[in-house]
């Protein structure tokens, strides 16, 4: 992302505000779908909520790593190594130390889980994730894969159309051939979403053709052409630009964007807290399917957010992997009237 300038800094503020609103709607999304998957059992209308399941799993991770993208174009362009350094404190000790939390939850409730882990996996983590911790299993491989190959735009884009078109090999992950394509799709728009300035579209469009092309042929001589991955590209491109329209509108509503900036710490804790909510419910009051839908999502947002703030007020949310906490009443001021300190990254 270049630096932004001949703006005034409350334009500038007001522009990437919306990050934060729209990684609030994709959490509170997160939580939803989790939720209503667990109560897939009890829940009325199945019909209903399995198309809503549909249309939410089209879009809403794709959606966290389009936004993972947009925000790294500044650290890659300034520096490689200090933007693979800065992972370690931000991707890979959070995945590392809550692998091992819900690895010790789920051994220690091992009869309350429906697919209990091994004893072993704990120790098999940098093979295969642990629940939704595939997130930022995955995260750290887009990021790894942009820092050695950005800004080649056009190597980046025709590996996109490699893994949108295939012939694709098995991998623990596959979720890394659907998600690195939004990721450098973000990495590709950085300049016309926070910039202003679409340097790299023409570059990019050329890649993407000539990736697209060269894939079908492969596809074609495989006889292994598979244009579904295409349409679930396009499906997630509509719920992304969707949201991003919608955090656009609600920029300026604070519980939104509080909720992008605790959005790390949501996704790390919602299921403990919406698990163990709906266990006790089950236990000492039981609710129906739709209320305790309800419960759970609620559960599953505002007692993270509890955390997420005693760790920022106490200063040891950094121990905890729950990242760089927003910044204070203090420093909201100076990056308001300095649009240099307006840097985003992930």
């Amino acid at each position: 992302m270049r630096q932004i300038t001949g703006e005034p800094a409350a334009t500038v503020a007001r522009r990437l505000m919306w990050l934060d609103a729209a990684r609030g709607i994709g959490i509170v999304l997160v939580v939803y779908a989790h939720g209503a998957r667990a109560l897939v059992d009890v829940l009325p209308f199945l019909g209903a909520f399995k198309a809503i399941d549909t249309l939410v799993y089209a879009f809403h991770m794709q959606l966290f790593f389009f936004l993972a993208g947009l925000v790294s174009v500044k650290s890659l362009n300034q520096s490689r190594k200090s933007y693979l350094g800065r992972k370690f404190g931000t991707v890979i000790y959070p995945y590392v130390l809550w692998s091992a939390i819900y690895w010790l939850l789920e051994t220690l409730f091992a009869s309350r889980v429906n697919s209990p882990l091994d004893y072993d996996a704990i120790l098999w983590i940098w093979l295969h994730p642990i629940e939704h911790l595939w997130f930022l299993y995955v995260l750290f491989f887009c990021q790894l894969l942009a820092a050695f190959t950005w800004p080649r735009v056009a190597l980046l884009t025709l590996l996109s159309g490699w893994m949108l078109l295939g012939p694709l090999p098995p991998i623990n992950v596959p979720a890394f051939w659907t998600q690195f394509p939004w990721f450098i799709t973000g990495l590709v728009l950085a300049p016309r979403f926070l910039a202003g300035a679409p340097t790299r579209e023409i570059e990019a469009g050329g890649g993407l053709v000539l990736g697209v092309f060269l894939a079908a042929i492969a596809a074609a001589v495989f006889g292994q052409l598979d244009l579904a991955a295409l349409a679930k590209f396009a499906m997630a491109g509509v719920g992304i630009s969707l949201t991003v329209a919608a955090a656009y509108l609600v920029r300026r509503v604070r519980p939104v964007t509080y909720l992008g900036e605790a959005s790390l710490s949501i996704y790390l804790m919602h299921t403990i807290f919406s698990a163990g909510v709906r266990e006790l419910l089950e236990i000492v009051f039981p609710v129906g399917g739709l209320v305790l839908l309800a419960i759970t999502v609620v559960a599953g947002v505002l007692l993270p957010l509890i955390v997420h703030e005693a760790a920022r007020r106490s200063g040891v949310a950094p121990y905890f992997g729950l990242g760089r906490m927003a910044p204070g009443p203090r420093e909201q001021r100076r990056i308001e009237c300095d649009p240099k300190e307006l840097t985003h990254t992930v």
